[in-house]
């Protein structure tokens, strides 16, 4: 979509056509780190209102599937139902595929937590992946002796207190080194972080009631 991209801003298949059809499949991967990463749903929702932005005068049909929608504020709402109104397709999945279809679309087949099932030929299909550590992670964690939490990413002193100290003094974490952030939480703990550091606030290794 970045006009300084490999395909010039155009969104196009393979054999350099426009696509007619589109599925958006959230919550993949879901199952197996065993978190909600939390913003994948108000990013599937602005890529399908690109789409729908993109081809305008050509139009495009857009599947979103999802399992669980995790679209907060008054923000969020009010973008969630604006892009239902540009005619999108919510559809709720319990188990879905991606297989070769007719015509060489894709075949996206979903059932339902009732076991309906349906079969969507489309021409492209988009995962919205789970959201998880850098592969360097551990490895930086050992050179900075830094912890680790459950999922891989780096342990902060207090998950709502203290979310951008470290578990050792001088280190502070930002955005998606913690948890999986979106742009807008990111800055503000980038801005936390900055104001600590220029306050001579240290990151306590003990102490997470410190706010």
């Amino acid at each position: 979509y970045a006009s300084n991209g490999p395909t010039e801003g155009d969104v196009v298949l393979k054999d350099g056509s426009k696509p007619s059809s589109a599925a958006i499949i959230h919550c993949v991967g879901r199952d197996e780190i065993g978190y909600c990463s939390g913003i994948c749903c108000m990013n599937s929702l602005k890529l399908a209102h690109c789409l729908k932005k993109k081809f305008a005068e050509d139009g495009i049909e857009i599947f979103e599937l999802y399992r669980d929608l995790n679209v907060s504020g008054k923000e969020g709402q009010e973008f969630f139902e604006h892009t239902l109104g540009q005619g999108l397709n919510m559809i709720r999945y319990e188990e879905v595929s991606v297989d070769s279809g007719p015509d060489g679309k894709l075949l996206v087949s979903a059932s339902d937590r009732d076991g309906a099932a349906r079969e969507l030929p489309v021409e492209m299909v988009i995962l919205a992946n789970a959201v998880v550590p850098a592969s360097g992670t551990p490895e930086l964690a050992g050179t900075l002796g830094l912890d680790l939490d459950e999922y891989g990413f780096f342990r902060s002193n207090h998950s709502e207190l203290a979310t951008v100290r470290s578990s050792r003094a001088g280190v502070f974490l930002v955005g998606c080194a913690q948890s999986p952030k979106d742009v807008q939480y990111s800055v503000v703990q980038a801005v936390a972080g900055a104001g600590m550091i220029l306050a001579g606030t240290p990151a306590a290794a003990s102490g997470g009631d410190e706010a």
